[in-house]
């Protein structure tokens, strides 16, 4: 036996998983490996706007392709890369050592709160430097005037009112304009945010692996575009969100008393009423002791959601607390997709895809797991799925006329999904899988919703977003989305590349809303006209001007434009029809030709033209009108 290797007996152990303990990696990395070329074939199909002509209102899904081609490759590269096992084991070794070195030290509380907050300060720089470029987004300067004016929406009545009163302080401290106000409540947050995840992590986790893995599938969310200079009202709350888990987790240590829970639920209610959607998981908590309670598994939990969802209607029914989404059809919203029609959830996956990416896959496959038994749920994973599941309950059945578009009151279930599935796949993986496996999950998952969420917030912070944006609103359920100034979409569109400097883009949606909603909506007409001149196309600009005062008669700046243009080119028999609809329009409605100055001296030239050219025609009856109007001015 001189011959005979030496075994290492401990490496040979270590090497074997434990009976009952899944090693197998084979078949996660045939699903892995199909999700990514899934997402390979729809960035190749849907590159940079062509997605709606092949998939209709598949905007939610394409986010790489929105990026230069070498960024493209080098993402799609490391996902492969890390999707091999040797590749991913190896990587796996170096944070193992990494994190093992990390945990032999003992961190003093105090210095960990201040590495937690200059973490958070880095995040909440980076959140600064990827700031939104454009607010077409959300719902442009909606929320922003509403605030600044105190005209308060009551399902965000409370942020509402705190924005107002913030904007108030900073503009009369630091002369800060109302947007920049909510630019800076929209990073504020987003610090707050970052540093509550680092606590709950912390909380949580005692091993520096899985505090840093929890807290990357934390962060690892689309949701956090609210966070990048967001103009609307969402990050508060979403903070607020955090805050209540927190509170909540604290006392499910035994480290606080169910008040200050019950307070944070209160106050997330307050900032927006779709977080009454916390109360389940509030007496999940605030009960648990009892047996009834302890008894709650994963198919109980289930069965509740599904019954959630009619009893919303129900209740609604019943008090009309909210404007739910349609059942049946309805003449006044025809473009709504209803309920449980294919097109309806199809919005509901694509606006969850953009918040939550990644995870909703691991997210069912920890559920099936859990029905399966292979996995047990204790009262911390139970909490997270009941917060989620009742969010869902909410998110799914609130009134959403532009479907996936309206991403942002539809992202929330990303925050309490995020800290479930991380949460799971840490403290049940390593009860079911060997150390090699539940790395291989963990990593490859985390590397690609990290790709995807970043990219979401990456593409509004270029300018593709432009591109993104008009992907999304001009397939919108709602024909036309409106702004404060009652634009259409393609108006919003137009205004924003005339303001950035892309003056044939600019031109280019003018004029297709003024073709789709000239007879609906004024400023189509108008805005095109004002271009139209300012590029000295007046041939185009007559006839637009000429037909906005058939559809509008009350807009005198029609008239002062025609007036001008046809007295240049000496076009007489034009310029006294227009002098006539001028004092008539005079007659009939004194006030509003008075109105400004410019109307005021168009009236006047007006009734000169007709007083010396009506008798010629031999008009008396238009003569003596001008003599009659000539006069009211001498007085």
């Amino acid at each position: 036996m001189k011959n005979s290797p030496v075994v290492n007996k401990k490496t040979s152990v270590a090497k074997i998983p434990p009976a009952g303990i899944d090693g197998n990696i084979t078949n996660y990395q045939y699903f892995f490996v199909s999700l990514i070329f899934l997402v390979l074939l729809v960035d190749i199909l849907f590159q940079n706007g062509v997605t709606n002509a092949i998939i209709r209102r598949s905007w939610g899904i394409n986010n790489f392709s929105y990026f230069p081609w070498w960024v493209q490759v080098f993402i799609f590269v490391l996902l492969f890369a890390i999707a091999i096992p040797s590749v991913n084991n190896s990587l796996r070794l170096f944070v193992q050592q990494l994190s093992t070195k990390e945990d032999g030290k003992n961190t003093k509380r105090l210095k960990k709160i201040s590495q937690f907050i200059g973490i958070s300060i880095g995040i909440a720089l980076l959140f600064y430097l990827f700031k939104v470029k454009y607010d077409l987004l959300g719902d442009m300067d909606l929320r922003v005037s509403g605030s600044v004016e105190g005209k308060y929406i009551s399902d965000e009545y409370f942020v509402m009112y705190f924005m107002h009163y913030l904007n108030i302080v900073l503009h009369g401290l630091f002369n800060v304009s109302p947007h920049q106000t909510f630019v800076i409540a929209s990073i504020g947050a987003g610090f707050f945010f970052s540093f509550i995840g680092l606590l709950i992590a912390d909380l949580l986790f005692k091993d520096t692996f899985s505090l840093v893995i929890f807290f990357l599938f934390y962060i690892a969310i689309g949701n956090l575009l609210v966070f990048c200079g967001y103009t609307e009202i969402y990050a508060i709350p979403a903070a607020s969100a955090a805050l209540y888990m927190y509170t909540a987790l604290l006392y499910l240590k035994k480290k606080g008393n169910i008040i200050l829970p019950f307070l944070c639920m209160v106050l997330a209610v307050m900032l927006h009423k779709e977080q009454i959607s916390v109360l389940p998981s509030f007496i999940f908590i605030a009960t648990r002791r009892f047996k009834f309670v302890q008894k709650l598994n994963i198919k109980i939990i289930l069965i509740l959601f599904l019954i959630s969802i009619p009893a919303i209607y129900i209740l609604n029914a019943l008090f009309h607390i909210q404007y739910l989404n349609l059942l049946k059809p309805d003449s006044q919203s025809p473009h709504v997709p209803l309920l449980l029609s294919f097109s309806y959830f199809w919005e509901f996956f694509n606006s969850q895809y953009i918040s939550s990416g990644a995870l909703i896959f691991l997210f069912i496959l920890l559920l099936v797991k859990a029905l399966q038994g292979q996995i047990q749920l204790d009262d911390y994973s139970k909490f997270f799925l009941i917060a989620t599941f009742f969010i869902y309950s909410i998110v799914f059945t609130m009134y959403k006329m532009r479907g996936s578009g309206d991403w942002d009151v539809c992202s929330f279930p990303a925050i309490y999904l995020s800290m479930f599935v991380a949460y799971t796949v840490l403290k049940q993986g390593k009860i079911i899988y060997s150390p090699k496996k539940l790395f291989y999950i963990v990593s490859t998952i985390l590397l690609l919703n990290t790709f995807n969420s970043w990219a979401w917030i990456g593409i509004n912070h270029r300018e593709e977003s432009l591109s993104k944006i008009k992907d999304m609103l001009f397939t919108d359920s709602d024909p036309i989305h409106f702004s404060k100034q009652w634009f259409p979409q393609e108006l919003e569109l137009a205004r924003y590349y005339q303001e950035h400097g892309s003056k044939d883009s600019a031109l280019k949606y003018y004029k297709l809303s003024y073709e789709k909603y000239s007879a609906a909506n004024r400023g189509a007409v108008t805005n095109y006209a004002s271009v139209l001149m300012m590029r000295k196309d007046t041939d185009t600009a007559v006839s637009v001007n000429e037909k906005a005062i058939t559809l509008y008669p009350n807009f005198m700046d029609s008239y002062e434009t025609l007036f001008l243009i046809y007295q240049k080119r000496k076009q007489y028999d034009k310029l006294y029809t227009l002098s006539e609809l001028v004092g008539s329009l005079y007659d009939t409605n004194p006030t509003l030709v008075l109105g400004t100055t410019n109307s005021k001296n168009l009236l006047v030239l007006c009734t000169k033209f007709l007083y010396q050219n009506s008798l010629g025609k031999g008009d008396t009856a238009i003569y003596h009108d001008a003599v009659r109007r000539m006069q009211t001015f001498n007085h």
